[in-house]
């Protein structure tokens, strides 16, 4: 075994022997060595014979590429000293960027890290190729800096020990039946006929149109005067309320307790369990201000049990409090509960002090009185 820069080069026991696999014929390189330790292919027999199923792929427009770093892989380029080198990452990026869309059109998810070949452009450390373009610099750059390296383990690709494409699926169905087509160009008009026998009398025409509209006739006499109606009040509710100051935060999967009232003339706020009773039916509007401190904070606003919306608020270890707002309206029948509910976890952070409040407020913004039995 041999060291290099970037890349362990393993010395076989053969000298190096002409390449007679088809599918890698007319490379840049002409001659490889067997056993292939890397991939436990014993001789080039029986890689032609692994390769076989990549055939299935030569249809691709990036088949020259995909060709370029499967060969690289399996029938390897043999160096004068009787050694073997691995692709350059160079080969594998290039192929990957031209081939991975139209493998996952096929159901075939690219095989293998490129990352766990060497990075380096000299020949003595890497196989690359003079028949491949180069890979746009960007793209390089941009996955060099974003992927982590992954270090070879005894020269083995695990991610292409594990099989080899598959055959190609079977044919489509049938596409649906084409749209009609064109009418063809109208004839030469005939010869005129002759007269036809006198028709039946027909049915009666439309009513025709509406005649201009006559004089005003004269005023009748007033009318007696009606009895005096009831004044209309538009039906109310709201409420709002805070918590008392607390240093704990509250229970999860359980109401949030706002204790202290400070709007409830209906009394449709119970400060006692935290829950909001709709007795009149119509659209209303909850809204919630937190103060987060010392934890993160998630909650939810809630109609009988469901999450109606959901707010979160990062807490980043930050020497005073922040805040987190939300509201939403919510359509409401008598004896649906509306309320405030903390999720679990580390999402806990509701705080209450002297000078900070929590508070929850709800009011109605119409009713719907006129269709619903609370005002028959």
């Amino acid at each position: 075994m041999k060291s290099a820069v970037g890349i362990t080069v393993l010395v076989a026991e053969l000298s190096c022997e002409p390449i007679r696999v088809e599918m890698c014929l007319g490379l840049s390189y002409n001659a490889t060595s067997f056993p292939n330790i890397w991939l436990s292919i014993p001789d080039q027999q029986v890689a032609a014979e692994v390769l076989q199923d990549y055939l299935t792929l030569k249809d691709l427009p990036c088949y020259p590429y995909l060709r370029l770093l499967i060969c690289g892989l399996f029938v390897p380029k043999c160096t004068p000293d009787g050694g073997v080198l691995q692709p350059c990452r160079s080969v594998c990026l290039a192929a990957e960027q031209r081939c991975q869309q139209s493998l996952s059109l096929l159901g075939v998810p690219w095989p293998l890290n490129c990352n766990i070949l060497p990075d380096a452009t000299s020949p003595r450390e890497c196989c690359p190729s003079a028949d491949m373009e180069p890979l746009p610099f960007l793209v390089v750059v941009f996955l060099s800096l974003t992927e982590e390296s992954v270090q070879i383990e005894d020269n083995k690709i695990p991610s292409l020990c594990a099989g080899h494409p598959g055959i190609p699926g079977a044919p489509g169905n049938h596409g649906n039946q084409g749209l009609p087509g064109r009418d063809g160009r109208d004839g030469h008009d005939g010869a005129a006929g002759l007269p036809g026998e006198k028709g039946e009398v027909g049915h009666p025409g439309p009513a025709g149109p509406t005649g201009e509209r006559g004089s005003p006739g004269i005023h009748g006499l007033p009318g007696e005067k009606g009895a005096p109606g009831e004044c209309a009040v538009a039906p109310r509710s709201a409420f709002s309320a805070k918590r008392s100051e607390s240093r704990s935060p509250p229970l999860a999967d359980q109401p949030v307790v706002f204790d202290l009232v400070q709007i409830n003339e209906q009394g449709h706020y119970d400060g006692n369990t935290g829950k909001f009773l709709c007795e009149i039916p119509g659209l209303y509007y909850f809204a919630v201000h937190a103060t987060v401190y010392r934890m993160s904070l998630q909650f939810d606003l809630m109609k009988n049990g469901k999450s109606v919306a959901s707010f979160f608020q990062f807490y980043g270890n930050w020497p005073k409090p922040t805040s987190l707002s939300g509201g939403a309206l919510v359509r409401l029948e008598p004896e649906d509960e509306v309320w405030v509910q903390v999720g679990v976890g580390d999402y806990l952070g509701f705080y209450s002090s002297v000078k900070t409040d929590s508070t929850f407020t709800g009011f109605l913004v119409y009713s719907y009185w006129q269709n619903s039995p609370v005002f028959a």
